[in-house]
């Protein structure tokens, strides 16, 4: 990015040097849109599940129980192999 700004600045009359900038540019301000559109949360996007106050703390506590049993289930069945 800074090497086609700095050709630019050196040879402003070369077209090549000027198409090289302006895409340049746009990505810059693309990508600058991009970062302050996710910054804002703005934008289309389906309903989360777990958008409510609690409810990602809820889900998160289901799936640790949910593990712990697994890991519990896994050991019992170790031991059971084992003896």
């Amino acid at each position: 990015m800074y090497l086609y700004l700095q050709a630019y600045v050196r040879h402003p009359e070369l077209a090549a040097a000027r198409a090289n900038r302006d895409f340049v540019l746009k990505q810059v301000c693309d990508a600058v849109n991009t970062i302050s559109g996710v910054a804002q949360a703005s934008g289309s996007s389906e309903a989360n599940p777990y958008e409510g106050a609690g409810e990602l703390a809820a889900a998160l506590d289901e799936f640790d129980v949910s593990n712990i049993f697994k890991m519990m289930n896994l050991q019992m069945t170790l031991i059971t192999i084992s003896h």
